[in-house]
């Protein structure tokens, strides 16, 4: 902000404000270190820059609390300082690198620290993308090879730089930036295509580039093997969106609408679906998985998962409910028909709706709520639905304030939660018992 004295000269202080703000534009494009931005680079607004991580109690890097300190993208407090010093040291000759080369991998772990050469033109002025360790610190020859590579490239690296648009670390979401609402309606009917086997690498003009990553993660279930995409923060063209697309999906042995069309099917045997249901995606999504331990019964062979999803609206006035959404998973063993497996109702009350505006209910609250609740929604015998209901589980560290009720049938396992006040029902979930076992199970199928 600036601030001016009085003058008897206005005329000239005018024309010097308006030289200043003329000049201003042409310093920073000038500046190629500027952020440029644009309506497709990601919002900085969560992580812009490096901040200091609270409650944390780890001597050896007092930023750093279990995970916490390494879920930012950038080094933590005690690595920046190490950096600077091997930083200076690799620059003034003191130290070198004889190392591997981190600079644009195949292939990066959970573990890795590696470095992405960027055209600035296709990224706002971003030149480099870094990974950083997921779950560990960095170490000492890992902060040295970051240093090697940034002298490698020619970059001068200020690692205060790092954050959401440059630098990924324990990520969960696999790619450079979201797509924006008319990109993803794109993607998503390309997808439609592949699926369809309407569209291969050989439709995609020579020529056409992108960059991706495969990144592995070591998961309790064994390792995760997914692409990262870095995604160009600028609007996509239909042939670089179905590169990106092609690196996940591909022909599918069943149709896409069919296979929807028999989830929609079965969900409707199952339970009082009103009149008008609504698809949220014109295809289901499809997951390659290893079906090994909990909830899943020990299977010998991989299976692919499809999930379609849907929601209707009013649910007949149920609970004052404003819409429910549904998904249907369906399994298909490799060489076998695809056949639904389980169904996860849940549902959205409006705004003004807290459960803490309640008065405290009981069990027998709680288990007559899961039996009104059954006895009309679902197409199962009254008998059925009226007996063998218990209470499996209370989620009150979790700051949902959730019970379990649980009925188990001879062919399914009936799971609802609902609120500990108002014992209004939140969630359904209905599994298979042929596809899941008896155990305790979440929100999740």
């Amino acid at each position: 902000m600036f601030v001016f004295r009085q003058s008897r000269r206005p005329g000239i202080i005018l024309l010097t404000a308006l030289l200043i703000l003329t000049l201003l534009p042409l310093a920073s494009y000038a500046d190629t270190s500027t952020i440029i931005y644009s309506p497709y680079a990601p919002e900085i607004t969560r992580w812009p820059e490096r901040h200091p991580v609270e409650n944390t109690n780890i001597q050896q890097d007092p930023e750093v609390y279990d995970r916490d300190g390494y879920s930012y993208p950038w080094l933590t407090d005690l690595e920046l300082v190490k950096f600077r010093e091997y930083q200076a040291a690799l620059k003034d000759g003191e130290i070198g690198y004889a190392g591997e080369s981190i600079i644009n991998p195949s292939t990066v772990t959970s573990d890795d620290v590696a470095v992405f050469s960027l055209d600035p033109d296709e990224f706002c002025g971003e030149s480099y993308y870094v990974f950083l360790p997921d779950s560990s610190s960095v170490t000492d020859t890992q902060l040295v090879a970051l240093a090697a590579a940034f002298e490698d490239l020619g970059i001068n690296f200020d690692p205060d730089s790092l954050n959401d648009r440059n630098c990924c670390r324990h990520c969960n979401v696999l790619e450079t930036r979201i797509l924006t609402d008319e990109e993803n309606s794109r993607m998503e009917e390309i997808k439609n295509r592949i699926r369809r086997g309407q569209l291969t690498k050989e439709d995609i003009p020579e020529g056409t580039q992108i960059l991706t990553v495969e990144k592995r993660t070591l998961r309790t279930w064994g390792l995760d093997r997914k692409t990262f995409l870095f995604y160009p923060y600028r609007r996509m063209t239909d042939d670089e969106l179905a590169l990106f697309a092609l690196e996940d999906e591909e022909v599918w042995d069943v149709n896409p609408d069919e296979l929807k069309a028999a989830a929609l099917k079965d969900a409707g045997e199952l339970i009082n679906l009103p009149r008008s249901v609504h698809e949220y995606e014109p295809c289901t999504s499809r997951e390659l998985m290893q079906i090994k331990g909990e909830p899943y019964l020990p299977r010998s062979s991989a299976v692919y998962q499809y999930t379609s999803q849907f929601y209707f609206e009013g649910y007949d006035g149920f609970y004052d409910r404003i819409h429910c959404n549904m998904d249907v998973v369906q399994m298909q063993e490799i060489g076998s028909a695809a056949e639904t497996v389980g169904i996860h109702l849940w549902y959205g009350y409006y705004s003004t709706f807290s459960d803490s505006d309640y008065p405290e209910s009981h069990e027998a609250e709680w288990l007559a709520a899961a039996q009104n609740w059954a006895g009309q929604v679902l197409r199962l015998p009254e008998d059925i639905l009226q007996d063998g209901w218990t209470v499996s589980y209370q989620m009150e560290n979790y700051g949902s304030n959730l019970v379990q009720l649980k009925l188990v049938t001879e062919e399914y396992e009936i799971c609802v939660w609902v609120y500990q006040n108002s014992a209004k029902v939140s969630d359904c979930l209905i599994y298979n018992r042929n596809w899941y076992d008896d155990s305790l199970k979440f929100l999740y199928l």
